[in-house]
């Protein structure tokens, strides 16, 4: 019993200096990881963060007309259409078929 005591020292730890470097090895793998994830969070949420610019970009607006209160409705830009499908146009006008 003496000897897994002298061995192991306090707390059943070994005494030497080689946990520690691991131990510090693990802590930079640790802290390179969470770089890391801190980039892709900030990746996966700029869309939404853009989609919610876009939409208070052309919310309506709440005014006053001839003494009334009515909403001022923002006329759609190209920049609101941007994810949408490309119209595909004829390669000969005569040809109806869009292709």
């Amino acid at each position: 019993m003496a000897s897994i005591i002298g061995r192991s020292g306090s707390g059943g730890m070994p005494c030497s200096a080689a946990p520690t470097a691991e131990l510090a090895k693990q802590l930079q793998e640790v802290q390179a990881k969470r770089d890391e994830l801190t980039i892709v969070e900030r990746v996966l949420y700029r869309p939404a963060e853009q989609a919610l610019a876009d939409a208070a970009a052309v919310a309506p607006v709440p005014a006053k007309v001839a003494g009334r209160a009515v909403l001022l409705i923002p006329l759609r830009s190209d920049a609101a259409n941007e994810g949408a499908l490309p119209r595909r146009l004829p390669q000969d006008p005569r040809d109806r078929s869009g292709g």
